[in-house]
């Protein structure tokens, strides 16, 4: 029978932590209308910019097929919103009207939780 070895405290060493890649998570897909654009709206100061895309590579038997384009995805960074809409402007109307909806969702949902409490 093998007889188990302790280590001194002494030996221990502690090793450097490796970072962890993150990886891709599905948000959605969206279809553009022609004419639109894809934005990119930070957070913080409200700046409006193109988004950038990343171009997926096509097979080779479907490369000929007129009806074919490349897939492009958006690179998404933490700290932005993603907008489809013709123009800056328009952009920024579209994240308002988001953002006051996600607020009237929320007040709701405060008072059912507080009308469900109330019954108690």
């Amino acid at each position: 029978m093998k007889e188990t070895l302790s280590h001194a405290k002494d030996e221990v060493q502690a090793v450097a932590e490796v970072p962890v890649e993150s990886q891709r998570v599905f948000q959605g897909n969206q279809r553009l209308r022609p004419g639109h654009k894809c934005w990119k709206i930070d957070g913080k100061t409200l700046e409006v910019t193109e988004a950038e895309y990343e171009t997926a590579p096509i097979k080779f038997d479907e490369a000929n097929d007129p009806m074919v384009s490349p897939k492009r995805r958006v690179i998404m960074e933490k700290g932005y919103w993603y907008v489809t809409a013709l123009n800056k402007r328009n952009a920024i109307r579209r994240l308002h009207v988001m953002i006051s909806q996600m607020q009237q969702a929320a007040e709701r949902e405060a008072n059912n939780n507080a009308n469900d409490h109330e019954g108690e």
